[in-house]
């Protein structure tokens, strides 16, 4: 049995069809995706709606936060148990004045 054909040539082929398979499979998804866009819907709860308002307005200082991790680190950071308790006890009269 003799064969004509060369296999690059068949794979040259089949990479045009491959290729044309693509394609239209994407265009399909593409449309597929854009109708879906138009009746997708999301309703966020207040509460969420806070959290996402409060994580875009905290900055975070990337330089300040090293510098804790380094005294943390070499043991030069000092805790001042009386300054984070009375910040506590403020924090419970505020919420029982309301």
């Amino acid at each position: 049995m003799k064969i004509n054909r060369a296999f690059t040539e068949y794979n040259k082929e089949q990479f045009k069809i491959d290729n044309q398979n693509q394609a239209e499979n994407t265009k399909k998804t593409t449309a597929a995706q854009v109708s879906n866009k138009a009746t997708d819907e999301v309703d966020l709860s207040a509460t969420a709606q806070k959290i996402d308002q409060s994580k875009q307005a905290e900055a975070v200082d990337t330089a300040k936060v090293a510098a804790l991790k380094a005294a943390i680190k070499d043991g030069s950071y000092q805790i001042d148990a009386k300054a984070i308790a009375g910040k506590m006890m403020n924090e419970i009269r505020n919420q029982k004045g309301k």
